[in-house]
């Protein structure tokens, strides 16, 4: 079904998604704290169920991030004055440039006296990580979104059925009663002057109360002997697709078997693609719409009645 479809891609875009968010975020986290960054955005990004990235986060409080309270710039702990504004966190030595603590009466290198007081100071504050806040919400949002598309694709399944399938491959000489109807008959004439390795299709739509239906004629003038043909209706990336393999074979033995000419008909809650494969191999074709029912069929349940 198209809708698991959906759900597999997101699956693997958040297999690629997740790890690079972390890794990116440990870069830039591990640079501003003079951790190694290479180190913790592999570990990070490469260990299993997220392990790497909360070791990283515990192994990381050694280190605080802090900013200046008069400008709110980045600063470290073993600053003593903020690099933008000059705001002063801790006193130094005047001789020596040693930090001091505000019991002390002179400097412990030097021995010089100071005067405390002599000199305002701030205090630097641990900074707000906000983008780890933003990251964590991603990280709890992508289990609810993919709870929310499996119940979307439970939902759907349910509405989502097959009514009926059925093909009729024909010859050449049935062929000919499509010359009760023009238009099919001249679209098998131009498909004729084209390519004749080429595949033709005819396509028309009708949707009723029982389902949409659609119905394919696969015209490939220069077909070998046909062994077989079947079709199947398959998952595609944003619809389902009624897959129609043809096996073909040059065996003389099979030469009652030519039919170049094959009706495909479905009926679906949905339009589904169409793919044609010839041994195996998908095959390239080129569609027509029209907008009536070429089923011949039709045409013979009418010339016996």
């Amino acid at each position: 079904m198209a809708a698991m479809s959906v759900v597999i891609g997101f699956l693997l875009a958040c297999m690629l998604l997740i790890p690079t968010a972390m890794g990116i975020y440990v870069w830039r986290d591990a640079s501003k704290r003079d951790m190694n960054p290479v180190l913790w955005t592999v570990v990070s990004a490469a260990a299993p169920a997220c392990s790497g990235f909360l070791i990283y986060l515990l192994v990381r409080g050694r280190s605080v991030r802090l900013q200046c309270p008069s400008c709110g710039a980045e600063v470290k702990g073993r600053d003593t004055a903020c690099p933008s504004c000059g705001a002063v966190f801790r006193l130094t030595c005047a001789s020596c440039g040693c930090p001091l603590e505000d019991n002390w009466i002179v400097c412990p290198v030097c021995a010089l006296p100071f005067e405390q007081g002599r000199t305002e100071r701030v205090v630097p504050v641990r900074k707000k990580d906000r983008m780890l806040w933003k990251l964590l919400l991603f990280l709890l949002l992508v289990p609810a979104v993919f709870l929310l598309l499996l119940l979307a694709v439970n939902l759907s399944a349910s509405d989502t059925y097959r009514f009926s399938s059925g093909i009729s491959s024909y010859t050449e000489d049935d062929m000919e009663h499509y010359r009760e109807m023009p238009e099919v008959w001249e679209w098998l004439e131009e498909c004729r002057q084209k390519d004749p390795e080429g595949v033709y299709v005819l396509r028309w739509r009708e949707e009723t109360e029982e389902g949409k239906k659609s119905v394919h004629l696969i015209y490939r003038p220069s077909t070998g002997y046909m062994r077989t043909v079947n079709s199947h209706m398959r998952d595609g990336w944003f619809r389902d697709v009624v897959e129609v393999s043809f096996e073909d074979t040059d065996d003389p033995a099979w030469d009652h078997a030519y039919f170049p000419l094959t009706c495909v008909t479905d009926q679906c809650s949905e339009y589904p693609g169409l793919a044609v494969l010839v041994n195996g191999e998908p095959v390239s074709y080129e569609r027509t719409d029209i907008d009536f029912d070429p089923t011949l069929d039709k045409y013979w349940i009418r010339m016996e009645e």
